[in-house]
């Protein structure tokens, strides 16, 4: 079984480049992608089957968080990871506290976002290294 994922970031460059890199995965498959958090509130809210959201935090007009706010309160929501530069503990706190079960740095490799989404699709939180280390700073 392939999980559902879609991308969300206002850059395409970006969104292609992750939909090129999960293309041949066995357990991922990106069924679309949004420059536009609005627009993928629409998509979900219309009963498509998405099981993972991976998106970014500065985006317009709505940010990443508020993103995750909206999306936790749909009934069945998906699992959702925070990919962002961002590596502000104020930042990360607030995705947390919205409800982001993971949360990756962009400055990271492939590989790890890879594992990060099976450990999310796992039931279980995954957070970057440097991530983890924001956490813990005042």
């Amino acid at each position: 079984m392939r999980y559902q994922v879609i991308l969300i970031d206002d850059h395409p460059i970006l969104t292609d480049g992750l939909k090129m890199m999960l293309e041949n995965d066995a357990d991922f498959q990106v069924i679309g992608t949004f420059n536009n958090a609005n627009f993928a509130l629409s998509f979900l809210k219309s009963d498509n089957k998405v099981d993972l959201v991976l998106l970014d935090h500065s985006m317009p007009e709505m940010t990443g968080v508020e993103f995750i706010r909206q999306l936790k309160s749909l009934e069945n929501p998906p699992k959702v990871i925070m990919l962002s530069m961002h590596d502000e503990p104020v930042i990360i706190k607030e995705a947390i506290s919205a409800g982001a079960d993971g949360y990756v740095l962009k400055k990271s490799v492939s590989d790890e976002l890879v594992q990060a989404m099976q450990t999310v699709m796992a039931g279980r939180p995954y957070w970057s290294a440097e991530v983890g280390l924001q956490l813990f700073q005042k």
